[in-house]
Parts: structure tokens; sequence; C-alpha cells
């Protein structure tokens, strides 16, 4: 019934092929079902909302994530109802700075992320201007110096 080929029968030939797939296959699953795949993530994330001191929200606020170790800067801007997140970040130690016209700068620092985390960091912006800020710092001085 079965038709010899080079002194082994199509029936074996075709029995160690299919082992041979099956071997293939089992090792495949072995080797990359051990890989992170997309579903799987090693980093962590922040995210929060910008008010100003009355609680009203701020929408595009320039917003940067520094990764105090490494020294790479994530970037981007609050939306419409002030929220802002930074989805995929590695586990590290962070520092968030703000900046939008007619407020003063923010900067939080000492923010520790790890693995799978969703950190939240709210962010209140004050009124004012940089320029506003250097002016108290000399007044300060000076105050400090007994000048007036």
């Amino acid at each position: 019934m079965w038709a010899r080929v080079d002194g082994a029968s199509a029936f074996h030939e075709g029995v160690m092929l299919r082992t041979l797939q099956l071997l293939l296959l089992t090792t495949a699953f072995g080797v990359f079902g051990a890989l992170p795949g997309r579903g799987q993530s090693i980093t962590g994330s922040i995210h929060g909302t910008i008010t100003d001191s009355t609680g009203a929200v701020i929408a595009g606020v320039a917003i940067s994530a520094t990764n105090t170790s490494t020294g790479v800067v994530t970037r981007t801007k609050s939306d419409a109802v002030g929220r802002y997140a930074f989805p995929t970040l590695a586990p590290g130690a962070y520092t968030i700075a703000t900046e939008h016209p007619g407020l003063t700068a923010t900067v939080i620092s000492g923010i520790t992320l790890d693995v799978y985390q969703r950190a939240t960091v709210d962010v209140v912006m004050r009124v004012g201007s940089v320029v506003e800020e250097l002016e108290r710092k000399i007044s300060s001085l000076e105050a400090s110096r007994g000048k007036k």
C-alpha cells in the first residue's frame, strides 16, 4: 500500500516531518514565550492634573519628566481639562517641571517610579512670572543684608 522512496516509506517520512515541525514549534514557544510581549511592560507611568491656586484646571501647560539618573527628558502638555500623562517611563527617580505663560514655573523632585507603578502627581501653579519670582528673591536677599 505504501510506496518506498529511497529505502524509507512515505509514511515514516511524514511522521518524521510532523515530529520535526512539532519540535520546532515547541522550541519557538519556549524561547519567545519568556520574552515580554506587547501586552506586558516593564515601565511605570506618571499622570496628574494641573490647576491654579483656586483649583481651576489649566490647559496647555508644558510639562517635562526628567529621569535624574539618566538625564532622559520626556515632554508633554496638559489637555483641555488640565490632565497630563507620561504613560511609559522607565523605573527610576524623576523630577517634574511645568511652564506656562503668566504662571510661575513649578518643579517637583524626589518622585520614585517603580515597575508597573502608576504615580499621581498633581501640580498647583501660582499666578506670576519668572521675573516676579526673581524680584522676590532679590528683595529677600536685600532684606537679609539690611537693604530696602
